[in-house]
């Protein structure tokens, strides 16, 4: 990892950072076919690139836009091969910097910060509260259209606080400020709102530095929340806020957390706040988590399992000879991902693999 943050005299926009960039762009993207057309004329088009930023002349093209329904609608933006090396070359150089920012609570998008730690350290924390668990609650805070929220103006102050190289700032604001929300959320807020009256935000979802930025941009909310309300159990995955406490001390923090996304020109609906008592058991990213009879137990959640069988169901209905090994090896992946969450929550002998493909039981 390079570290010319570290001084604001030391180069960021060179053609060894461009090239290393280009290398860890080109690993995602190897097939897709603006990836062939650059390669025709690599050098020219990274120079070209170079030039661009030296001058502070580049221009990000316009983005692929389509929409991706999972468990709701989501409007994804994919920046272009061009764009995408440029934001390769934020990444490198900017994650380690705001990384450290982040308190440790928080999961979403990070290096050693994969599921099974987000499991280990739930479990380990709530193992400690077993004999609270006729006291204990939960409480779930949801940022409405946090992607489409993010102040440019606010994300870049808590950048610049760290990042100090004017190149490295030159790029990131133009990166930022290149997305800009539409008026397509505009009648959920009030007219009144800070959404509203904020013209300039937005980072979107399928861009490589959006899910840092968004994720750093709570950093400050993080450690208040860590070293002044301190509840026994808190984690944050990406805009989800979750807390295990008493029902008084929840109340009392959820006021707080609100007050805080305020300051930041974020908003929450308030009748999507989750509160309920442990004992029915919380649904938390992909798993349901239980403490009965001073046992804690983590299983995968109803809509998870659905999403298998479903899968599964679907495969079956097809016919196997219409594959070739490329998409034998995806639906592998697939589902062996699935399987990765039965297997680690106890659930395993209740799990049935399809025998499709010559996956093994």
């Amino acid at each position: 990892m390079f570290f010319l943050f570290l001084s604001s005299t030391m180069k960021f926009i060179s053609y060894e950072n461009l090239v290393l960039a280009y290398k860890n762009a080109s690993k995602s993207r190897k097939n897709k076919k603006e990836v062939h057309e650059f390669n025709k004329n690599i050098e020219k088009n990274l120079l070209d690139i170079l030039h661009d930023l030296q001058q502070r002349t580049y221009k990000p093209y316009p983005c692929k836009k389509f929409i991706l329904s999972d468990s709701k609608k989501r409007y994804i933006h994919s920046p272009c091969f061009r764009d995408h090396i440029v934001h390769h070359m934020i990444y490198n150089i900017v994650y380690d910097v705001l990384d450290k920012r982040i308190v440790e609570n928080s999961f979403a998008t990070r290096k050693e910060k994969w599921l099974h730690k987000w499991m280990q350290y739930v479990t380990a924390k709530l193992d400690k509260y077993r004999w609270l668990q006729d006291t204990l609650y939960y409480m779930k805070i949801d940022v409405s259209k946090y992607f489409y929220s993010i102040s440019h103006k606010l994300l870049k102050q808590k950048i610049f606080a760290y990042i100090h190289n004017p190149d490295l700032q030159y790029v990131i604001t133009m990166v930022i400020d290149s997305y800009i929300t539409s008026s397509l959320f505009d009648h959920l807020f009030d007219p009144v709102s800070p959404y509203r009256m904020e013209p300039k935000k937005w980072v979107p979802i399928w861009a490589l530095y959006s899910q840092l930025f968004a994720n750093f941009f709570l950093y400050d909310i993080d450690r208040y929340i860590v070293q002044h309300s301190k509840p026994l159990l808190y984690v944050r995955y990406m805009d989800d806020f979750i807390f295990i406490d008493t029902k008084e001390n929840l109340l009392q923090l959820k006021g707080t957390v609100i007050s805080l996304l305020h300051n930041n020109w974020l908003f929450v609906v308030p009748w999507k706040i989750q509160m309920n008592t442990m004992k029915h058991g919380m649904n938390l990213l992909w798993f349901r988590v239980h403490i009965n009879a001073d046992k804690l137990r983590l299983q995968v959640s109803k809509s998870n399992k659905k999403k298998y069988w479903k899968c599964v169901d679907n495969i079956y209905q097809l016919d196997a000879n219409i594959f070739d090994n490329k998409d034998r090896e995806r639906i592998q992946s697939v589902l062996a991902s699935r399987k990765w969450l039965f297997t680690h929550t106890g659930s395993y002998e209740k799990y049935i693999i399809g025998v499709l493909f010559g996956i093994e039981k």
